[in-house]
């Protein structure tokens, strides 16, 4: 399960979870899914509250029939509440976004953001509620506006840059900060999440993810990582509000010059199964 004793829902796909990882495999996309479908017609939306540790405060409109919050997407928005200074006029992605919370955030501050999912259903469901939090806002018609809306498959990135000569190619331009909020489920996600953070981030530019400590292959992401020549920057330990459990804030940063051949190396080591 990505998520123990959460409320029922008639899907699971919440803050890019695929399918309630029933097993490693299990990437299909459903297309049934309604991120913001609720069982009345006006569904009541109700304040989600960011407090960050200066004790600025902002809200978010959610409808609470339909989702939950995990407690590593309130840990990095957060910070990026906290962070403001460091998000300010930089291009933000986030990868496995969900319900975007930390992309929600991070637009007051940044010059654009970019917000990816697996799921065509999440990223529709974000923009709901997008154009839902404009309508609750009035006194602000511009909130939200630097935000772009893109589905994404890491797999897609991993395949790109091990077949073809020049790599994977990005649709849009380099980022600044990449954002990921508990996006490593099974062992099949490490790679193709590395592979995207590496293709998409520029030179220099700095990774922030939050991940429950006990998640498969967190250590397998960090190693591809390393290979790739990131390098730990700062990590923050905490706790989660909902589930109690032990959670990690990881700072990464990727090299101005990235050398390619230590993570070929490694990478060939690991199909080797010598790593």
């Amino acid at each position: 399960m990505c998520k123990e004793n959460r409320p029922a829902t008639k899907n699971a796909l919440q803050e890019g979870c695929p399918k309630d990882a029933q097993d490693e495999n299990d990437y299909e996309q459903d297309e049934t899914f309604d991120l913001f479908e609720a069982e009345e017609e006006d569904p009541e939306w109700e304040p989600l509250s960011i407090l960050g540790k200066s004790g600025r405060e902002v809200s978010i409109y959610f409808d609470p029939a339909r989702v939950w919050i995990w407690d590593a997407s309130r840990i990095l928005s957060e910070w990026c509440l906290d962070n403001a200074a460091i998000i300010n006029g930089n291009r933000v992605l986030e990868l496995g976004s969900g319900l975007g919370v930390p992309s929600l955030v991070s637009s007051l501050h940044a010059a654009e953001v970019l917000v990816t999912d697996f799921s065509q259903g999440a990223i529709d469901g974000l923009s709901a509620a997008i154009q839902q939090n404009r309508l609750l806002q009035p006194k602000e018609p511009s909130i939200y506006a630097n935000m772009k809306l893109f589905t994404l498959d890491w797999r897609d990135v991993l395949k790109g840059e091990r077949e073809s000569p020049a790599g994977y190619v990005p649709s849009f331009p380099l980022v600044d900060i990449v954002l990921g909020a508990d996006v490593i489920y099974t062992l099949d996600h490490p790679l193709p999440l590395a592979a995207a953070v590496d293709a998409h981030l520029r030179p220099g530019g700095v990774l922030i993810l939050t991940a429950k400590n006990i998640r498969p292959g967190i250590s397998m992401f960090f190693e591809d990582l390393k290979a790739r020549n990131f390098e730990c920057v700062a990590t923050e330990a905490h706790v989660g509000q909902n589930d109690k459990e032990n959670y990690t804030l990881w700072h990464m940063r990727k090299p101005h010059g990235n050398v390619n051949m230590a993570h070929a190396t490694w990478h060939m080591a690991h199909e080797e199964g010598t790593w």
